[in-house]
């Protein structure tokens, strides 16, 4: 197939999907596959995968991701794509190194912990309404700019080591304070 770029929404609601394996698909654009409640194959070319992908009752086949204790992550779970758990308490866990946007899209996730530095997508927590409480761990140093900008956060607490907030990190969130 000659498709290289899916757009945001395209596939949010359908059932499920087959994309063929010799298709020259690169990227998937935001909340595909949300909704989707069986099997999703997605080809060796993949190599970018927008926020918000791959609902909590998807069966990911694909060389390049899995779902693994209710996270989307890379073969390596060194990028973590989605949590599509049902807790309400998340740690990031340690062995994950980069966190994309919309990670804990459309989910019910209050609380987020963050033990460590990661690398982030700007935009990490943008907009997303659930959260309403992040705790910075000790370990952590640098919080990125845009980190949760315009969300419903109602607290954040700073770990003693942080020494840099990005721009923006926590700008147009109302309910804070």
């Amino acid at each position: 197939g000659s498709v290289e770029s899916i757009g945001d929404n395209v596939f949010s609601n359908v059932p499920w999907i087959t994309i063929p394996s010799d298709s020259s698909l690169i990227t998937i654009g935001d909340n595909n596959f949300c909704r989707c409640a069986g099997e999703v194959y997605l080809p060796d070319s993949v190599t970018s995968v927008g926020k918000g992908c791959f609902g909590p009752h998807v069966v990911l086949k694909s060389n390049l991701m899995e779902i693994f204790d209710n996270q989307v992550l890379s073969k390596d779970h060194r990028h973590l794509y989605r949590y599509v758990g049902e807790d309400k308490d998340y740690t990031v866990p340690e062995y994950v190194e980069y966190l994309h946007s919309g990670f804990l899209n459309h989910l019910s996730i209050e609380k987020l912990y963050i033990n460590k530095d990661y690398n982030y997508d700007e935009y990490t927590l943008a907009g997303i309404s659930s959260v309403e409480e992040v705790v910075f761990g000790d370990e952590v140093t640098i919080i990125p700019g845009y980190f949760a900008a315009k969300s419903n956060l109602y607290s954040v607490t700073i770990g003693k080591n942080v020494s840099k907030i990005g721009s923006h990190a926590f700008a147009y969130c109302s309910t804070l304070g």
